[in-house]
């Protein structure tokens, strides 16, 4: 009796040692991600300054002010390794498309391909598309980029320029006269109507028609920056 009585004790001390270890795992993982959070803010706070002019624009189209945009920003898989970094690739590559900007690093990534730009360090999925545009930004470098899709258009920033990828072919004589008109003469879109943007080129991709546009920049502030 006393032995089953010693091993039921022992038992119940196992089962016990195990829900606590468990529970400190918990625990710990909820503080250390909580410290990575913290962290990357601070980082960003110092490091990112500067966001595409219609930011604040974009985030308003899904009903969000840019305060509670940026706090859904999260780090990436290149953050803290590539943090503070900017290599230049070996070549010059164009502005990122819509899909590179949107894109997830991770390990596997080619190396040229993660330093072509400042790694983006840091993103926030604001809208699915499911109910309203698909929106992301990113923190990029010194910037706060954003990508967002419609069933329009497809629009990425990049350090105070942005690709505009259009639904079909504008008549080849609109093409050729794009370079340096204002968007607003071009093509009517409610979300950059009466900005005074300027395109600096104009083609076409497959069926679509691609402008390189001048959208400006400004200063970013977090919330949470001193």
């Amino acid at each position: 009796m006393a032995d089953a009585a010693g091993d039921d004790g022992r038992r119940a001390i196992f089962r016990e040692a195990g829900r606590r270890a468990r529970d400190e795992a918990v625990t710990i993982s909820r503080m250390a991600e909580a410290m990575r959070l913290a962290s990357f803010r601070s980082y960003i706070a110092s490091a990112v300054d500067m966001m595409p002019a219609i930011l604040p624009d974009v985030t308003a189209s899904i009903g969000l002010s840019l305060a509670e945009a940026v706090q859904r920003l999260r780090p990436t898989a290149a953050w803290p390794a590539c943090a503070g970094r900017n290599v230049e690739a070996s070549t010059p590559r164009p502005l990122p498309s819509f899909v590179a900007l949107g894109r997830r690093w991770s390990a596997t990534t080619a190396a040229g391909n993660v330093h072509a730009h400042p790694s983006r360090i840091g993103s926030a999925l604001l809208a699915d598309g499911a109910l309203t545009d698909w929106v992301e930004i990113v923190a990029c470098g010194r910037w706060l980029e954003v990508a967002m899709r419609s069933d329009a258009f497809e629009l990425a920033t990049h350090e105070g320029a942005a690709r505009l990828k259009l639904e079909g072919r504008l008549p080849e004589v609109v093409l050729a006269t794009c370079a340096g008109r204002r968007l607003d003469e071009v093509v009517d879109l409610p979300l950059l109507r009466g900005r005074s943007l300027l395109i600096d080129t104009a083609g076409v991709s497959a069926a679509d028609t691609v402008l390189r546009l001048r959208v400006g920049g400004a200063s970013v502030a977090f919330p949470w920056r001193d």
